[in-house]
């Protein structure tokens, strides 16, 4: 059975929407009533679809198939708007996520909807399916449950989808190893340290030989990071550093120095006023 552009075929489910004409540019597509499940597979090679009209029939929809379309250019953005039944008893839109009820009033996250850059994710979601943020950059994910913000690394393309697969991996909501491991890489710049910075004032789920593992490595990693904050002139990045204690007594004349020889005055005043508040009114030698 077919329309103009889905292809239904009866399975173990009933009705099943198992593909879509990948050579139809239509945005957006309603599914048929009567339908019970849409394959996996529906909208591969479907770059152009971006809605999708849910019936209350459906009932099954499996992991990563609402994350099957999408292409590689910009505006290939895959399904991100969905319209759903109100008599749908099987899904729920909660916020920017599109989710699957489970039992005792709980949810999984399927999709991903909008191109907001934070996404909050409900106490309610205990559950994440593959690929639910796939073509999404994002910056910022907030779980409400266990309160705390996970910073992603929006402007690299390439490690943010490394990073977002953790979501829904080993059974977890969001599964941290790979996540801490990409975080405690040298070459630090602002997104990581906020990264790394936020980790450590909510290590979630990380022990305390891991903890203290990463706290050296961001205190240590300050002297190579001198030269990365003076070209940007980036007191974010130092406030977040000395939220966390990274800026030291050490440490601290080693980036004061930098900042006189790259004549960073912004840099320099923030750097001679947190000394003297944090470790005394020391004189400090600016000749070079």
């Amino acid at each position: 059975m077919l329309d103009t552009y889905g292809v239904y075929e009866y399975t173990d489910f009933g009705m099943t929407l198992t593909a879509v004409d990948p050579e139809d540019e239509r945005r957006s597509y309603e599914i048929k009533p009567g339908t019970v499940a849409i394959a996996e597979n529906a909208f591969e090679g479907q770059t152009c679809l971006e809605e999708l009209l849910i019936p209350a029939s459906l009932s099954h929809i499996p992991e990563g198939a609402l994350s099957n379309s999408g292409g590689w250019s910009d505006d290939s953005t895959g399904i991100i708007r969905i319209t759903l039944d109100p008599e749908n008893k099987s899904f729920e839109i909660i916020g920017d996520c599109f989710c699957e009820k489970l039992k005792d009033g709980e949810y999984k996250l399927l999709r991903v909807l909008g191109s907001n850059k934070k996404i909050e994710i409900s106490g309610k979601i205990i559950a994440a399916g593959k690929d639910a943020f796939k073509a999404h950059t994002i910056n910022e994910v907030f779980l409400e449950r266990p309160q705390l913000s996970i910073f992603f690394p929006a402007g690299h393309a390439f490690h943010l989808s490394e990073l977002l697969e953790g979501f829904g991996k080993n059974g977890k909501l969001y599964d941290f190893v790979q996540y801490d491991r990409f975080i405690m890489q040298k070459h630090y710049n602002p997104e990581r340290i906020k990264m790394a910075c936020e980790r450590i004032k909510h290590p979630y789920e990380m022990d305390t030989d891991a903890l203290d593992a990463l706290k050296t490595h961001v205190s240590c990693d300050v002297k190579e990071l001198r030269e990365s904050l003076m070209e940007n002139g980036d007191t974010a990045s130092l406030e977040e550093l000395a939220s966390v204690g990274a800026i030291t007594k050490d440490n601290i004349d080693l980036v004061i120095e930098k900042a006189i020889q790259t004549e960073s005055t912004e840099l320099l005043s923030w750097l001679m006023n947190y000394k003297n508040e944090n470790f005394g009114n020391e004189e400090f030698d600016f000749t070079i």
